[in-house]
């Protein structure tokens, strides 16, 4: 089997790099950047989930959310983007999958609270977010989609 391709998150993810630039401006991309590497065991590294699987997770898991969405059990979204970031629910650790899902959530709903916990989810509950960081992540979102769009 050939060996997964890396996984740079601030290089390989809008969501995550608009996120990185939203706690650069207050001095915090570091501790974002460390946050999300203290999901991996010692020496671990994420890597691209292989497309096919990917493809098939994304065809799935949206419909699964958005059922744990419609009966208020948000505890399970949270548990399945941890478990994808921490390499519970498939092989090996699949941030780029949980990353594109927790972007489908914040773009897709007008949830400030559930899009506020799967960021510190995101971050392994070592910073705390605000709305006011979540508006400027939409913002930013807004603004380079645009940009996108525009090519």
């Amino acid at each position: 089997m050939n060996q997964p391709y890396p996984f740079d998150p601030i290089q390989d993810s809008l969501i995550f790099s608009i996120l990185y630039e939203v706690m650069e401006s207050e001095g915090k991309g570091l501790e974002l950047k460390q946050a999300i590497y203290s999901h991996l065991k010692e020496g671990k590294n994420f890597f691209h989930t292989p497309k096919s699987q990917k493809n098939n997770l994304l065809n799935r898991l949206p419909t699964q959310i958005r059922k744990w969405k419609e009966v208020g059990d948000i505890q399970k979204i949270e548990n399945l983007i941890l478990g994808l970031i921490q390499g519970r629910n498939l092989e090996i650790p699949s941030l780029d999958l949980a990353l594109e899902l927790v972007e489908w959530i914040i773009v897709g709903y007008e949830e400030e609270q559930l899009s506020l916990q799967l960021l510190k989810v995101l971050a392994n509950h070592k910073l705390q977010f605000t709305p006011e960081h979540l508006q400027k992540f939409k913002d930013l979102y807004s603004s380079y989609v645009s940009k996108e769009t525009r090519i």
